[in-house]
């Protein structure tokens, strides 16, 4: 598949864990889809000529892509609307025990209940699992 976006979005949409353009849109892509090399497209190409340059990215699905489920994806993005804060404060009171499962799996990886969002790569994201609290 391939997508013209405006530049902004594409570096969003591709982006690697540890930027400030590293979001819940690029973990949401990047485990389902391959990002694959593509290319800028100038705004002299458009008429009007936009403000904005504009980027193709080639996308292909992976062989087994990772479909985060609705209360995930929403979790998930709620961490991301508070960038400043820690995983650890950010998942309290959000999952029963209060992502202290997860914060495990962080740790085995060399983070800890004190990383940001866009710290975490997009693989240990899909370990993470909303459940409903009782």
């Amino acid at each position: 598949m391939v997508l013209m976006l405006q530049r902004e979005a594409a570096d969003r949409y591709s982006a690697s864990h540890g930027g400030k353009e590293f979001g819940s849109i690029s973990i949401f892509l990047q485990a389902a889809f391959n990002i694959e090399p593509g290319h800028k497209v100038s705004s002299a190409c458009f008429h009007p000529r936009p403000d904005v340059d504009s980027y193709l990215l080639n996308l292909s699905s992976k062989a087994q892509p990772f479909l985060f489920d609705r209360k995930t994806k929403g979790l998930i993005r709620s961490c991301f609307q508070q960038r400043r804060k820690q995983i650890g404060a950010l998942l309290r009171n959000r999952l029963p025990d209060d992502g202290a499962a997860w914060i495990a799996t962080l740790t085995e990886h060399g983070l800890s209940h004190q990383t940001r969002p866009e710290q975490i790569p997009w693989e240990l994201w899909t370990k993470l699992k909303a459940v409903q609290q009782d």
